[in-house]
């Protein structure tokens, strides 16, 4: 396993990713060669979440960007194995868990999978389609208009300062929510609305990964990244689990599609927990659900779940991510040269 940081080198295409854009690499060169590609795709109108097969570059942008909830790939494992077992090449975009059980697919059905090259994302966790809807209902109702669009990850901020949610309304309103004060994200981050079988995900460890990359956000790149440029854009961090997948990482680097560098595994996981262990469960996950299931408000029952959470946050959020991130390292080097 090989440790990197990088981006894609398309500016359009980096503003359009959630991170640094090596999915959208990945994809656009196993489909120049005549490959197919499956990764998630959201229902604008029901916001359900699937795995879906695109045949060309101009249909990658549909399955970029983050997508905090619980995919259908069912339909996806058959299509891969058919293409495979044509001898067509296949990339496979998922979580680690649809990555292993697409894995198991193959065997089961003595596909070989020499063609298959597999991606997953870092994955915190996923959550249910329903959380999202009654998110999104909420929002609505507080808005009083109906969504047209839902993101949740946007670059109308810079990169390193974290995620937002980006919505736009049916009325000409567009709202970028930042990740410390949206009511969802206080909810998934805080581990509150994941599904259960992700508290004991046996997938996220640092060695025996499946996919043969592992691609996500290198949370806490500005510590040691000096390109501000790049940080504002997006970094992405990549490990090669296997040497398949670092046979793809070194050719789109050779070929000028992606920044690639070598990265130290621990600056990696210092805020990556995910490369090495599962989220932790929230006490008050099904107190949570029970709230929804009665009707409560989703953003009320976010707060009231998380009273003081949500106070500590907003109080950052007011102080801004760049001054609080120059307090810590005051803190850091006073307390270094006690």
């Amino acid at each position: 396993m090989n440790c990197y940081y990088g981006w894609n080198t398309d500016d359009g295409v980096l503003k359009e990713s959630s991170s640094g854009g090596i999915f959208s690499a990945l994809a656009e060169d196993v489909l120049s060669r005549g490959g197919a590609v499956f990764g998630a795709y959201m229902d604008p109108e029901s916001y359900a979440v699937s795995h879906v097969m695109i045949r060309s570059a101009e249909e990658t942008g549909k399955l970029r960007g983050s997508k905090y909830q619980q995919s259908d790939a069912a339909a996806a494992y058959s299509q891969a194995g058919g293409l495979l077992r044509a001898g067509t090449e296949v990339l496979f975009t998922g979580t680690p868990c649809q990555v292993a059980a697409l894995r198991r697919y193959l065997a089961v059905k003595g596909i070989r999978a020499d063609a298959l090259l597999c991606a997953e994302v870092l994955c915190h966790g996923v959550t249910s389609t329903k959380a999202v809807r009654v998110y999104a209902r909420s929002r609505e109702k507080q808005r009083g208009s109906r969504i047209t669009a839902l993101r949740f990850r946007t670059k109308d901020r810079p990169w390193y300062q974290g995620s937002a949610m980006k919505l736009e309304y049916e009325n000409g309103r567009t709202e970028v929510k930042d990740n410390l004060i949206d009511p969802f994200y206080l909810a998934y981050v805080n581990s509150m609305i994941l599904r259960p079988s992700c508290y004991a995900c046996p997938f996220a460890k640092q060695e025996g990964r499946e996919a043969d990359i592992t691609i996500g956000d290198w949370w806490g790149a500005e510590n040691d990244l000096r390109d501000w440029e790049a940080l504002r854009k997006g970094v992405s961090l990549m490990l090669a689990n296997s040497e398949k997948g670092e046979a793809a990482l070194r050719d789109m680097a050779a070929a000028g599609k992606i920044r690639l560098a070598e990265l130290d595994f621990g600056k990696a996981v210092k805020r990556n927990g995910a490369l090495v262990k599962p989220a932790r469960k929230n006490p008050r996950r099904e107190a949570f659900f029970r709230k929804l299931a009665a009707g409560e408000d989703f953003r009320a029952a976010v707060y009231g779940m998380s009273r003081k959470k949500a106070v500590k946050n907003r109080i950052k959020y007011l102080f801004g991510y760049d001054n609080t991130r120059r307090l810590k390292a005051l803190k850091r080097r006073i307390k270094a040269g006690r």
